[in-house]
């Protein structure tokens, strides 16, 4: 259980991470009539272990803590964050007071690198950074796994997805850059 709720949660993150636009409109659980978060139900799933001083000795729980822990604070920051039923930051601390030292110490290694990334993407970069191509990745940035098309919205883009250099972050389905690209020619001067 452990093993799917840590491929479910990296899934999650990696969307979150890089396309916060797109988990914001995939993750709502509907629960007794409430929104909460995937965050909120998968943390459900894990808090009865966190008074366990072994908990770490579960494969894959040190794991998932973190993770959930890195989704909530992600979805506190996401616009919709007020109007769900999932205290986010009384989650968070639940996860930090867990007994088994092995946990918290996995979860606030998460937290620094998190704070790192987020220092990282304020001051443009740092020389901890691999740099490819002139495009700076940190250490934690997965790449992102769906796109959605920005010109008419399609999510996720399905087949080829072409994108706007330069970090302007614009992606299109095959159908508008056809559109685009017939609208460009039949602008274009004769000649």
């Amino acid at each position: 259980i452990l093993s799917a709720l840590n491929d479910c949660l990296s899934t999650a993150l990696a969307v979150a991470r890089a396309r916060p636009a797109n988990y914001s409109k995939s993750h709502w659980e509907s629960t007794e009539g409430k929104r909460q978060t995937l965050a909120w139900v998968a943390g459900k799933i894990l808090t009865p272990a966190l008074s366990f001083p072994g908990a770490s000795t579960c494969k894959g729980f040190a794991l998932a803590s973190a993770n959930v822990v890195e989704l909530a604070i992600r979805e506190t920051g996401m616009e919709w964050a007020a109007s769900v039923d999932s205290p986010t930051f009384d989650l968070v601390a639940k996860f930090l007071k867990c007994t088994d030292k092995e946990v918290v110490r996995v979860m606030a290694t998460r937290l620094v690198e998190m704070s790192q990334i987020e220092d990282e993407d304020k001051t443009g970069g740092s020389s901890d950074n691999a740099s490819a191509g002139g495009k700076t990745k940190s250490k934690m940035e997965t790449p992102p796994i769906a796109y959605q098309c920005n010109g008419c919205e399609a999510f996720p883009i399905q087949g080829v997805r072409f994108t706007l250099g330069g970090g302007h972050g614009i992606d299109l389905c095959q159908g508008c850059y056809d559109e685009g690209s017939q609208y460009a020619k039949s602008c274009a001067p004769d000649g």
